[in-house]
């Protein structure tokens, strides 16, 4: 496993600075957002992501697969677009995320309210789009997201089988839709988990790793005992600290934490 920052939180005069800062903590890659990669600064950030000796963890569009053909096809070209930026690279290709519709609003689409019809045509189109990545070794992570069609347990396992194509896997960010146990959400998607978005929270509001509601320690080492997970550990929702006293603490916690799972899961 390894360690990655979201570096949504930093204004665009401040991406390539925050790449090298972010190295010398210590992470291992970044997470790179849609409107970060528009007005040509992607191979200025591409050069400075190798430059630091990082990795691109995960490029993160916006897809909508539950709103009818047009947006699906609209999908559908915007993922050959991050198909290409993705196996753009340095050393290998990142994963490019996938929400399958808007997270709030009028178009937002949970499990529990997608039709039969509509489910079929959001696999039908997922389908198409990986398989536009499985031609240049591009993988998809499914963000586990509430208001989505992968928001339970049940509905990531089912999306994830239903399209049947080994270049989709799980971005798993919990707790997960009426399943306040992450450890336990983990265990029932963890073969499928390819990404992880860290965060937690306490008294509604977002805080550090160690310190949230949920044993964050438990949850990696219930994915890590639960399938062969070794991708990246990624910093979401920086901002309710100073966004740099968050990379640090999170930095140094992942530090110790990933070693120590690590070793666990070798004992096995």
């Amino acid at each position: 496993m390894k360690s990655s920052f979201c570096i949504n939180v930093f204004r665009n005069d401040e991406l390539v600075p925050a790449i090298y800062r972010l190295a010398e903590l210590g992470y291992q890659g970044v997470e790179i957002w849609q409107r970060q990669m528009e007005q040509n600064r992607w191979p200025i950030l591409r050069a400075a992501v190798a430059d630091a000796g990082l990795r691109v963890a995960q490029l993160c569009p916006y897809f909508d697969l539950v709103n009818g053909p047009e947006k699906i096809e609209a999908s559908v070209k915007l993922a050959e677009q991050y198909v290409q930026l993705a196996a753009e690279c340095p050393e290998t290709p990142a994963l490019v995320r996938v929400f399958t519709g808007p997270l709030h609003g009028p178009g937002a689409v949970a499990s529990s309210a997608c039709s039969q019809a509509a489910w079929a045509a959001a696999v039908a189109g997922m389908r198409r789009i990986c398989q536009i990545g499985a031609a240049r070794g591009v993988g998809f992570a499914l963000e586990t997201h509430r208001g989505t069609l992968v928001d339970t347990g049940k509905s990531i396992v089912q999306f994830i089988t239903d399209v049947a194509t080994p270049n989709l896997g799980a971005n798993l960010q919990v707790p997960l839709e009426g399943e306040p146990n992450p450890a336990a959400s983990a265990r029932k998607v963890g073969p499928h988990v390819v990404h992880l978005h860290a965060n937690n929270h306490k008294d509604g509001k977002g805080t550090f790793l160690a310190d949230g509601e949920y044993d964050f320690a438990a949850f990696l080492k219930a994915v890590a005992d639960s399938g062969p997970f070794d991708g990246f550990v990624s910093i979401e929702h920086a901002y309710h600290h100073p966004v740099w006293q968050t990379a640090v603490v999170e930095a140094e916690y992942l530090k110790k934490l990933i070693p120590t799972i690590e070793a666990g899961r070798a004992k096995r």
